[in-house]
């Protein structure tokens, strides 16, 4: 009887767990990330960020945003869903496993300073069902916390950091581009920064120096590439370039780089830029691809790239730029970019293509970047690696305690059998 007990107990844990290890992996459900962290922030300000919640198929489901906490009530606020009192309700597209959930965070102006803490719940909900009283319910099928640590502070904190300059190799008269990728981690806008370039010969003697302002502005907590262009009055050769980046005067920024200079080929222009392929309008955050059909009527290969100008306001705001292609003389090749909308409004795009030191003709179109929309992540398994990790420990312990169970109950079979044996070979008085 004890024995049977004891068999019981122990599968009856293991059962159990495996079907709970069944669901956390037919499901995978977690949010990434499970903590919205953000220091310096200023009154008034604001920010957007996503929590990609994971799931298993739903039907009909629904993700509900749950806020329970008044103390921060308004200062998040899903950037889509039907809102029903301090909860949001937003639809997730039918087959999916896994959502964004796009927030934006807004600062009050009367914010006290401090640090400021709350949470609120994430939860998937099934379709709404007739129930047998005649009243219609939803079911919670999973639910995760998400935490919220924001630190206020009443004065505005400049602060940014430039993580590489890049100066591309061209040809004579060709104007230089001097790449800079700057991160504004502070809690105001970074106004454009003043770039001095100095070309030196290899034996040191200076022989060129421009300064170039930017017309960049980057929003906080942004990282961002500003392209700066100087006028080039250097021939065919190999220098060295000095960079100094200068903020009101300051020098913030000091480098060196290596610069090729080529002849030029044939000016006479062999490239054409047929036609740009880029949606109308797209939603806040949702990545796309700008399309080129480029056409070599040149009589040897050329290396196309793609390069793409944003205007907003008539203000360049961004350029990108494709990888090189190899075109083979008299074919056409597609070329495109990949762009993330990262702000909304009307934008003007400016095509060209530079092929070979050249730049092609240049075609313009026009797209909308609309402010709410939610979109979908890559899949995950589970929400962070640490999920799992913890998931295979309380394995391993659970295996360990059936294992002690089996091995206890093992003992004192053995030990019944020995004493049984022990009861018949006791020889009679």
């Amino acid at each position: 009887m004890f024995k049977q007990k004891y068999q019981s107990i122990a599968l009856l844990i293991l059962f159990l767990f495996s079907l709970s290890l069944f669901a956390v992996i037919v499901y995978a459900f977690g949010i990434s990330p499970v903590t919205i962290y953000k220091e310096d922030l200023k009154k008034g300000s604001g920010f957007q960020t996503s929590i990609t919640v994971n799931y298993g198929s739903v039907e009909n489901g629904r993700i509900l945003v749950e806020f329970k906490d008044d103390y921060l009530n308004g200062w998040i606020v899903p950037a889509e869903g039907v809102k029903a009192g301090n909860n949001y309700e937003i639809s997730v597209p039918e087959g999916s496993t896994h959502y964004d959930v796009l927030l934006n965070v807004k600062i009050p102006n009367d914010a006290p300073n401090g640090e400021h803490k709350t949470n609120f719940r994430l939860m998937i909900v099934s379709a709404p069902k007739v129930q047998t009283n005649g009243g219609v319910g939803s079911n919670v099928q999973m639910a995760a916390q998400a935490d919220v640590d924001l630190f206020v502070i009443g004065v505005d904190k400049k602060s940014f950091e430039i993580l590489s300059a890049t100066l591309p190799q061209t040809s004579e008269e060709t104007p230089l581009q001097l790449s800079l990728k700057i991160n504004n981690k502070g809690n105001v806008q970074l106004l454009p920064l003043t770039v001095n370039l100095s070309i030196f010969t290899k034996e040191n003697e200076l022989i060129y120096s421009s300064l170039s302002k930017g017309n960049k502005v980057i929003p906080s907590f942004t990282i961002s590439d500003t392209v700066y262009t100087f006028e080039n009055t250097l021939k065919e050769g190999y220098y060295d370039a000095k960079v100094d980046v200068f903020d009101n005067n300051l020098l913030v920024y000091s480098t060196e780089l290596p610069l090729e200079i080529k002849k030029p080929k044939n000016t006479m222009q062999t490239g054409f830029l047929e036609k740009v392929n880029a949606p109308s309008s797209l939603k806040l955050n949702e990545e796309t691809k700008f399309k080129g059909l480029f056409s070599n009527k040149d009589s040897s290969i050329v290396s196309a790239k793609l390069v793409a100008e944003l205007y907003q306001n008539n203000e360049l705001v961004e350029t990108l730029m494709s990888e090189p292609s190899q075109v083979n003389s008299g074919n056409s090749a597609e070329l495109s970019i990949t762009y993330l909308a990262k702000k909304d409004g009307k934008f003007t795009l400016k095509a060209y293509v530079i092929y070979d030191d050249k730049i092609s003709n240049t075609i313009e179109t026009d797209f909308i970047v609309e402010e709410k929309q939610a979109q979908l992540a890559e899949p995950k398994l589970f929400a962070n690696t640490m999920d799992l990790i913890i998931i295979l420990l309380i394995f391993i312990v659970v295996l360990i305690i059936v294992y002690l169970i089996l091995h206890r109950t093992h003992k004192e079979e053995i030990k019944e059998t020995n004493s049984k044996l022990t009861k018949k070979t006791k020889p009679k008085k």
